[in-house]
């Protein structure tokens, strides 16, 4: 992604933003509040949360976003979240996971909504699914995953 130090533009031309939960996930080694840049042709505004993690700090940022960026239609939350890999979904560290809904859930499961007792996990509640027309492209996502040639061997042999 690039970035720059100042904003070259109106923060009405920004359409996606990213809310990081600790300085660290937000860049590396950039000390700016607001980090501006563009991802794939989109402009995208980097926030932290201001040094608590919580509800109620991530409503405050998105409703200071929602003020000055008028015309945000998308907000990432990002971060590190923790996976349990399983045979069906090997989940590693540095995978990028989009929640899905699965059955009656909403996709993300809140570890405080849950109980944990032997040999299984009890879900209380869990966070809403993400819109429609994210879980579309995931979805077509997982399609041409499905049609497209294995690249891995073409990826290592790159790497090597």
């Amino acid at each position: 992604m690039q970035d720059t130090q100042k904003n070259p533009n109106s923060y009405d031309d920004y359409t996606i933003a990213m809310v990081c939960a600790m300085s660290f996930e937000m860049s590396a080694g950039d000390p700016n509040i607001y980090v501006f840049g563009t991802l794939s042709g989109h402009n995208v505004v980097f926030v932290c949360l201001p040094g608590n993690q919580g509800k109620g700090s991530a409503a405050t940022v998105a409703t200071n976003l929602a003020r000055t960026f008028l015309f945000i239609k998308w907000r990432f939350f990002v971060g590190i979240g923790g996976g349990v890999p399983t045979d069906k979904y090997d989940i590693r560290l540095g995978d990028v996971v989009v929640s899905m809904p699965d059955g009656q859930y909403g996709g993300v499961v809140q570890y405080d909504l849950g109980k944990d007792i032997t040999d299984d996990f009890v879900l209380k509640g869990f966070l809403w699914p993400p819109p429609p027309r994210l879980r579309s492209a995931v979805e077509m996502m997982r399609l041409d995953h499905l049609i497209s040639e294995n690249k891995v061997d073409e990826f290592l042999s790159a790497m090597l």
